[in-house]
């Protein structure tokens, strides 16, 4: 039994080679891959998230609502605290595994939502809009972080002109 025969051949060019360089169009207000995720804090104040995710941070369960009793109910009552005045009365310590420091507090993210095109820009041309009006207002010990600011803020709206 014989086997083939074995002959090299080279590669002819590739069709990639062949074919023009194709440059993508530049990003437009339409275009559907332009998006960005944007996240609100609990100040009202709004950023755009990179991660898509929205940051994340210790809050004290108090400023949650956590335990939910009145400062009536926290101070009196056979369980309450006591007097809030200093020096009244001995601070009680708890030495149980619940009353660590961190048992205090909780992580909360920032809720986020993803925007399109459109949001993303009307969004950026506000924060340049504010950057600009900082900009002029600027103390000379602030105006190059502000600039900095701003020329970030119109390179990443590039995309958005039209």
């Amino acid at each position: 039994m014989s086997l083939p025969d074995r002959h090299e051949t080279k590669p002819g060019p590739s069709v990639e080679a062949a074919s023009p360089l194709i440059v993508p169009a530049p990003a437009t207000e339409t275009d559907p891959d332009l998006h960005a995720t944007l996240c609100t804090r609990e100040d009202g104040s709004r950023y755009l998230s990179e991660t898509g995710s929205g940051e994340q941070r210790a809050v004290p369960l108090g400023v949650l609502g956590i335990p939910d009793d009145s400062l009536a109910g926290a101070y009196g009552g056979r369980n309450g605290i006591g007097v809030s005045a200093p020096g009244l009365r001995a601070v009680p310590i708890d030495r149980t595994r619940g009353s660590r420091i961190d048992a205090l507090y909780t992580w909360v993210e920032d809720p986020c939502v993803r925007i399109d095109a459109l949001q993303l820009c009307e969004f950026l041309d506000a924060r340049i809009a504010d950057a600009e009006r900082r900009l002029r207002f600027a103390f000379s010990d602030t105006r190059a972080k502000v600039g900095s600011e701003l020329q970030s803020l119109r390179l990443r709206a590039t995309e958005c002109r039209r």
